[in-house]
């Protein structure tokens, strides 16, 4: 008896197991931006180039440590050889900066880990729009899925209907034939849209980290177009907040910064120094400065090469301003054209192409339309159907393009 209700208690368990884990989750695009920006492995690179970007602000902070200098030996005077002792000297000498050299190596060191924290905003905007094209993309499979089951649906209904006028002898046996085949090429298609989704699916659980599981399912709805498309606006915007931009004026200053170290360590660092000495006949102290002359080289070949590196970061700022202008306005072109196509198909083309097929049908039904044309006219409003979700598709990657290029999200 226990064993069979042990055996009962182990199929229930594994039951409940399988069915929680064929459980569908479903996910918007908020939650896997979420995913997308927490779990990506990309990240752990960039959270190891901040932490070695702060320890380079500790460093370049730091003051420079003494040196502590300890001599011993022994000593033999010269006029009395049986006096023979220890003799021993210390030490201790603690360099100096005189200039601001530490001020604006931390400030070099500083602007440096700001440039990190942009990279890593690119990394999220960059990210961002590849998670937005790959769930847009999955939406789609999933919208063409399930206009194709409609569809399918539909002939399979209609492929019903004419085995019953074939065998009341209202309709020739080749209309069966070809309602049969159009049924098959629907199914084809079916399956065709079902291996699709398994793609898309891989796609958007790589990016966020293999946190989305096997089953799943996204939901929700394609981006519209934002209200202003004005090119000079958006690169204005582009230019005012993107992180690209914002890295480039960090590398100026601290290449200023750099340079600004160079032209002030022309004077070396002096040193201070307290000693103490013992000998055989005397004990010493005292203390000493030094100062290094730069007689002969003051650093001219770091400050050229200082110099040289602050004028490129400068021409590169310039060149990514054209570079992000020219990149915005072929986004918006592309994001003016996508809403044109889409206004295309919901201010006529789909109206039209429904009309039509419900005149179809019913001629169909009163005998005054042929199978052949019946099946075109279907055909064709299958055809819009899906044409219309691929502009709704292309004009949520064409906005979410344009926000890569801008710099954000434009409800930011």
């Amino acid at each position: 008896m226990r064993r069979v209700l042990l055996l009962f208690l182990l199929m229930y368990v594994s039951a409940a197991a399988l069915a929680q884990a064929d459980e569908l989750k479903t996910y918007t695009l908020e939650d896997v931006l979420k995913l997308g920006r927490n779990k990506n492995p990309s990240l752990s690179v960039f959270e190891a180039e901040l932490k070695a970007a702060e320890g380079g602000i500790v460093a370049a902070g730091a003051f420079p440590n003494p040196v502590l200098e300890l001599e011993l030996g022994r000593g033999r005077a010269t006029r009395e050889s049986d006096l023979d002792r220890q003799e021993y000297r210390v030490s201790l000498e603690q360099p100096v900066e005189v200039s601001a050299k530490r001020l604006y190596r931390r400030k070099a060191a500083e602007a440096a880990h700001a440039e990190v924290r942009q990279d890593l905003t690119d990394l999220h905007l960059r990210l961002g729009f590849e998670v937005k094209q790959a769930f847009y993309h999955l939406l789609l499979a999933q919208n063409n899925l399930e206009t194709t089951a409609a569809i399918a649906a539909s002939s399979e209904e209609s492929l019903g209907k004419i085995r019953l006028r074939v065998e009341a002898g209202d309709a020739p046996e080749v209309d069966l034939i070809k309602a049969r085949v159009e049924l098959l090429k629907t199914r084809k298609e079916l399956r065709a849209a079902e291996r699709e989704i398994f793609g898309f699916k891989a796609v958007l659980n790589r990016l966020t980290g293999n946190t989305l599981g096997g089953n799943f399912a996204v939901s929700g709805n394609f981006a519209g177009a934002p209200e202003n498309l004005d090119p000079s606006k958006l690169i204005e915007r582009a230019l005012s907040r993107h992180p690209l931009v914002e890295r480039r004026k960090l590398e100026i200053i601290g290449a200023e910064a750099s340079l600004a170290m160079e032209q002030a360590s022309r004077m070396g660092d002096l040193s201070v120094k307290a000693f103490y000495g013992h000998e055989i006949d005397k004990e010493f102290y005292g203390a000493g400065i030094s100062i290094p002359l730069p007689l002969w080289y003051g650093r001219s070949g770091e400050i050229a090469s200082a110099s040289a590196k602050l004028s490129g970061a400068r021409a590169a700022l310039d060149e990514l301003k054209a570079e992000i202008a020219a990149r915005v306005e072929m986004a918006a072109a592309e994001t003016q054209v996508a809403v044109a196509r889409v206004d295309a198909f919901e201010e006529g083309l789909l109206r039209d192409a429904k009309e039509t097929l419900e005149i179809a049908d019913f001629s169909f039904e009163q005998g005054e339309t042929s199978l052949l044309e019946l099946l075109d006219t279907r055909r064709t409003y299958a055809a819009v159907l899906l044409e219309h979700n691929e502009s709704l598709y292309e004009l949520a990657v064409a906005v979410a393009r344009l926000e890569e290029a801008t710099g954000g999200d434009f409800n930011e």
